[in-house]
């Protein structure tokens, strides 16, 4: 089953992002969805990949759990189509969705990049930057970086995301 978008009617639908939709579920909790919508450089694509939210959700959850010994996450719940609040919606929730705890977004979008494109290679061309980290000279659109960069960017609600320095981002 391919879900491009959620319709979950009795939940209050709280955002829609490129890819996941957040429901509230309860005074606590919110409900995410991930869908098979594909986006790039900010578009949302009218395609759609059958099974990438089960897959994006599973890649999630590995990390989640994988790294909750580190540090604390808001991971409540990876089968809430079980939930009797949610059977009925169990064949668009299955695979692709979680409940987690309510919290403070923080608005920052962590990207590792390991070669030279998109806005990337426009910053570099200007600067020998990327997100103001100095990058040696001469190397060509989708050149491999010679060691992967933490490249924060600012999380946008609508538009596109901005590029920030490490700095800015701490």
């Amino acid at each position: 089953m391919t879900v491009f978008e959620s319709n979950l009617q009795d939940l209050k639908l709280v955002s829609k992002g490129k890819v996941r939709e957040i429901y509230e579920f309860d005074s606590n909790t919110y409900l995410f969805v991930a869908s098979d919508r594909i986006s790039a450089f900010d578009v949302v694509m009218q395609e759609a990949i059958p099974q990438k939210g089960v897959i994006l959700n599973k890649v999630a959850n590995y990390w989640l759990n994988t790294t909750k010994h580190i540090i604390a996450n808001h991971l409540v719940d990876e089968s809430p189509e079980n939930k009797p609040k949610l059977k009925k919606y169990h064949d668009q929730l299955k695979g692709r969705s979680i409940l987690v705890n309510k919290c403070t977004t923080l608005p920052i979008e962590f990207i590792v990049r390991g070669y030279l494109a998109g806005s990337a290679w426009v910053e570099y061309q200007k600067s020998n930057t990327i997100c103001g980290i100095p990058i040696k000279a001469g190397l060509s659109k989708y050149s491999e970086l010679p060691e992967p960069i933490l490249t924060p960017s600012t999380k946008a609600e609508t538009g596109h995301d901005v590029n920030i320095s490490p700095s800015e981002m701490e």
